[in-house]
C-alpha cells in the first residue's frame, strides 16, 4: 500500500477511496483494532465493556484520538444512543476523582 503517497497510481487511489474514505500515513494515524476483550474472548454485543484510562494516561497524540464502534463489515454500528464514537473531540467526558476516564459500553 501507498499509506496516501498515490501520486499517479490511479488504481490504486480509486480502490482505497471506494473501499476506505481515509488512508493516511502511518506516522499521522495509529488504528488499533480488536475483536477481543481483556481475556482474549471475542467481542459480544450482549455484553457491557469498559476501558479506563488512568489519570495522565490517555492516548499520546498530537491531535485526537477516539474509540469507535464498528460492525461486522466495518459501517458504524447502530445504537439506541446514535453515538459512535468517543473520545477528545467529546467535550462532556467525565473524569473520576482520581482524574482517571472510564468509558462503559
Amino acid at each position: 500500500m501507498n499509506n496516501a503517497e498515490w501520486g499517479t497510481d490511479y488504481l490504486n487511489r480509486t480502490g482505497t477511496a471506494k473501499s476506505n474514505m481515509y488512508d493516511n500515513r502511518p506516522e499521522e494515524t495509529k488504528y488499533i483494532y480488536t475483536d477481543d476483550d481483556s481475556q482474549g474472548k471475542q467481542l459480544d454485543g450482549q455484553n457491557s465493556y469498559a476501558i479506563t484510562f488512568a489519570r495522565g494516561q490517555l492516548p499520546p497524540v498530537q491531535g485526537f484520538w477516539s474509540l469507535t464502534l464498528y460492525n461486522a463489515v466495518h459501517f458504524l454500528n447502530p445504537n439506541p444512543l446514535g453515538r459512535y464514537s468517543l473520545g477528545t473531540k467529546n467535550k462532556t467526558l467525565k473524569f473520576n476523582a482520581d482524574g482517571s476516564l472510564r468509558i462503559r459500553s
